[in-house]
């Protein structure tokens, strides 16, 4: 017994040493749960101090006789039929009860009542046909259920066709003597399925049950020992710790003629210790059907013998069951800590690839690739934006000459009616100022509503232009984990149009200064002039100061037509100057509207290239930081993966020593031992 105590001390230090490696997994990661889950029945396990036995067997091998024979009740029924995939668990218990666990996580129980008891003889239990019509709901199955006998239903749930699919889990309680002594039985489902859906299932099931068994028995007929789909399925399912966990039963053995048992336990072991690389498996030779026919009262005269052989074999198994308990909880511990390495090493490994690529990545857009990428595009956003300036300079140049020739034409109109000097002076002194303002006004609205247009379609294409350009190169980044572009990258900032509307708008102020009027009424010649905002032009006065001059010196000319004529000179002489000039300032508004324009990019083009600087240090920093938990995560699994192979020794170390314990001890091929 202190050699258990010592066994599941070492059990228990196992699941220790694997819960301190669940903090390696995030918190919100399920799968940590999980395994605190699994480590918790391993534990609970280590706990019970029931023994866990396992059979598993090919359909006609006996398996099911042989699970009855060990009950001493006929509870299973015997099928050559592929049907459920669950495994059936059966412990003590007062009464028979059965609980099914079906596919959809629905639950259907039963304990029976006092006239159900299998006490006595009775018949074989056949394979169950529920007659249902195709394959019946779930629902239907257990309204079924409710209308049958205990015995009936677990018949049912294990060979019906239409039924036994649909069963995940059977737990049966059972007043067996030997289930009293803490035996837990776990039947499995016929190992030769004969297809790949039900094979991979039974060998899942097959695995998880010789995992949580204490002693899995293997059952063959002794006409089938060791059969090449049995082996295939063992070696499948089962790794090499799983196999040392088997002893080997071999049914119909009352067919052996008694001077033939050493030569076929010869031939048993060889069969099964080569092809499973087992080393003296322990084989027991037995007849369950002889239990069974006790059972019924149809024993024969020699048959007696082998009733008595079976119940040494129950006493074996039980003994070998609890043997071998400390060293399976404890292997199942490590296991389970194996495991849980492994999975952390397979997503160390993958996390270190990952990071590798990243850096591969980071290293592919580097910072001084942008610089380069945002020049070329901003070198050929400000292209276009001066060609625009292009097109405005020329719209201007055409409005200018325009307005001049508009400007002229009316002049002369506002003449040529007049039919005397006083009239004319009328028409110079106080029509054509206010004609001037308003072709000066329209000349400077009209500029300033082209130049904006063509300035602020051109700045808005090269900035989304530059926009496009630059999402699409960030959005690599984003692939590598970087945060999302914010900011209003769409913006385009149209300051520098809007100086130039301020310079242009002050055309439209010429001539409406009083002093300059005041001096054009006094005759101010050539030269007098007006600034108003950021234009200064000659004036009103420009205009109006010759022609006025030369009327008040011609008041009582005789021809009053060549009065107009030389009137008419005079006023139309100098407006194409006036707005030559007019049109000159216009054009360096256009120039500084450019300028803002391409400022405006610029500043884009900055803030990207900053924005992205940030980025790419941001990334290398938490590609540091990964570096840096990644390596210490893969020392701690290293060193944790040195540590679990020094436990496996120990673990392997354990299962040697009682394998020699029970070759040593066995005495006869039918369970018998000397203590």
């Amino acid at each position: 017994m202190r050699g258990n105590d010592n066994a599941g001390a070492k059990a228990a230090d196992h699941l220790d040493f694997a819960e301190g490696l669940l903090d390696l997994f995030d918190a919100s990661d399920r799968r940590r749960g999980d395994y605190l889950e699994r480590i918790a029945r391993v534990r609970a396990r280590l706990g019970d101090d029931r023994f866990y036995l396992a059979v598993i067997g090919e359909f006609s091998s006996g398996k099911s006789t042989f699970i009855n024979a060990l009950l001493d009740a006929e509870i299973f029924a015997a099928s050559a039929l592929v049907t459920t995939s669950a495994s059936v668990r059966v412990r003590y218990g007062p009464a028979f009860g059965v609980r099914a666990v079906f596919g959809d996580g629905s639950v259907w129980e039963r304990t029976a009542g006092a006239g159900e008891h299998l006490d006595g003889a009775r018949g074989p239990v056949k394979p169950a046909d529920g007659g249902f019509d195709g394959e019946p709901t779930t629902r239907q199955v257990r309204e079924h259920l409710e209308r049958t006998g205990v015995l009936e239903a677990l018949t049912i749930l294990t060979t019906d066709p239409g039924v036994a699919p649909q069963v995940e889990r059977v737990d049966v309680t059972y007043p067996s003597a030997l289930l009293e002594t803490g035996l837990v039985v776990i039947d499995t489902p016929g190992t030769n399925s004969g297809d790949g859906e039900h094979g991979h299932a039974h060998a899942a099931i097959a695995r998880q049950v010789v995992t949580e068994a204490d002693l899995a028995v293997v059952v063959s007929a002794e006409s089938k020992i060791m059969t090449l789909s049995l082996q295939d399925f063992l070696t499948g399912a089962l790794d090499e710790g799983l196999l040392a966990r088997c002893c080997f039963v071999i049914t119909y053995a009352d067919q052996i003629e008694p001077d033939e048992f050493d030569d076929r336990r010869r031939d048993a072991a060889r069969r099964i210790a080569g092809p499973l690389s087992l080393t003296d498996p322990p084989i027991i030779f037995a007849s369950p059907k002889q239990v069974v026919a006790a059972r019924r009262g149809t024993l024969p005269e020699d048959g007696a013998v082998w009733v008595e052989r079976f119940g040494a074999t129950r006493r074996w198994l039980h003994r070998i069951a609890a043997l071998r308990r400390p060293a399976a909880v404890a292997d199942t511990a490590l296991r389970l800590l194996q495991e849980l390495l492994d999975q952390l090493d397979r997503e160390l490994e993958g996390e270190m690839r990952t990071l590798e690529k990243r850096q591969h990545e980071l290293d592919a857009v580097a910072p001084a690739d942008m610089e380069d990428f945002l020049a070329d595009r901003l070198t050929a956003g400000v292209r276009s934006i001066r060609r625009a300036e292009k097109r405005a300079l020329t719209r201007v140049g055409d409005l200018t000459d325009s307005a001049t020739d508009g400007t002229e034409s009316a002049i002369r109109a506002a003449i040529a009616p007049c039919g005397n000097g006083k009239a004319i002076e009328n028409v110079v002194r106080n029509e054509v100022p206010s004609l001037v303002r308003d072709r000066l006004n329209t000349l400077a609205e009209g500029s300033a509503t082209a130049v904006t247009e063509i300035l602020r379609r051109e700045l808005t294409t090269q900035a989304e232009a530059l926009r496009a350009a630059f999402t699409a190169e960030y959005s690599k980044l984003e692939r590598i984990d970087a945060a999302p572009l914010t900011g209003d990258t769409a913006h385009v900032g149209l300051a520098g149009i809007v100086v130039g509307a301020d310079t242009f708008s002050a055309a439209a102020a010429i001539g409406a200064d009083d002093s300059t009027r005041d001096a054009l009424s006094f005759g101010g010649g050539v030269g007098a002039g007006a600034l108003l905002g950021t234009m200064i032009l000659p004036g009103i006065g420009t205009v109006v100061g010759g022609a006025l001059g030369f009327v008040v010196g011609a008041l009582f000319a005789a021809d009053i037509t060549k009065v107009r004529a030389r009137a008419t000179e005079k006023a139309t002489a100098p407006v194409r100057p006036v707005f030559l000039e007019a049109g000159r300032q216009l054009k360096d508004a256009v120039a500084g509207s450019a300028d803002g324009c391409e400022k405006e990019l610029r500043r884009q083009a900055a803030w990207y290239r900053r924005t992205y600087s940030k980025t790419i240090d941001a990334l290398h920093q938490e590609h540091h930081r990964r570096q840096k938990s990644l390596n210490s995560r893969r020392d701690r699994v290293r060193a944790a993966q040195k540590e679990s192979a020094a436990r496996g020794r120990s673990v392997t170390a354990e299962r040697v020593r009682l394998r020699t314990v029970d070759r040593l001890n066995t005495t006869d091929p039918f369970g018998g031992w000397n203590d």
